[in-house]
């Protein structure tokens, strides 16, 4: 199983898990990439998936930015249903459970044999908020608010 602690992409062994799986043509370990290289990647990625997990000392993710970066790339997304992160990703069929290899399997797995249509609309739905809210011309108008509402 990908999730089990024994067999963790994390600790360097995801390349020899990719051969035992016989799935070593069909990943791709890039390494460290620059972040003007990030858009090219996303756009051609079929998902992004963001495993998020609550550290032992009760840290998570506080906004997930990568995944609002995915998503404005037009890249479907599937992460961990943390608090931060769903706030931009609201579809419960694009959440899984934090720490549950098997739920994750399931949400993408889901994903795969999801509707076209029904997928893209999902999509649409998340970057249109997403841009509502992160886009720059957005952020500078919330700002420019709080400046004016500061002001009286």
């Amino acid at each position: 199983m990908i999730g089990s602690p024994e067999k963790s992409f994390a600790d360097g062994k995801g390349r020899a898990l990719a051969a035992e799986l016989g799935l070593e043509k069909k990943i791709h370990f890039l390494g460290a990439v620059t972040q003007d290289q990030l858009p090219a990647l996303y756009r051609r990625a079929a998902l992004f998936v963001a495993p998020f997990i609550q550290a032992r000392t009760g840290d998570q993710e506080g906004l997930g930015l990568v995944t609002v970066e995915a998503i404005g790339c037009g890249c479907p997304v599937i992460v961990s249903d943390l608090p931060a992160v769903r706030d931009v990703v609201q579809d419960a069929s694009r959440r899984a459970k934090p720490g549950d290899s098997d739920d994750l399997t399931a949400k993408i797995i889901g994903f795969l044999d999801q509707n076209t249509s029904e997928a893209d609309a999902i999509d649409r739905e998340l970057r249109i908020r997403a841009q509502a809210h992160f886009d720059w011309q957005a952020v500078a108008i919330g700002y420019a608010n709080v400046l004016r509402e500061s002001a009286g």
